[in-house]
């Protein structure tokens, strides 16, 4: 069974999928396919992830 973290903003639901990494030896977001279509709430404002803007390297800066 997948595991989803559920979170809500201004009746905008969002299930993130959870996944193991080894690496870090704990579960982490996978954000991907939210990445690829984001949410927006439904007065029509993105639903943007902190690191959108917060880091210029993680590719989705400047947008």
């Amino acid at each position: 069974m997948e595991q989803y973290n559920r979170y809500e903003f201004e009746g905008e639901v969002v299930e993130v999928p959870v996944f193991w990494d080894d690496h870090l030896q704990r579960e982490v977001e996978d954000y991907e396919d939210y990445c690829k279509q984001p949410g927006h709430t439904p007065s029509g404002r993105p639903v943007l992830l902190t690191f959108e803007d917060a880091c210029p390297l993680c590719g989705h800066g400047g947008r």
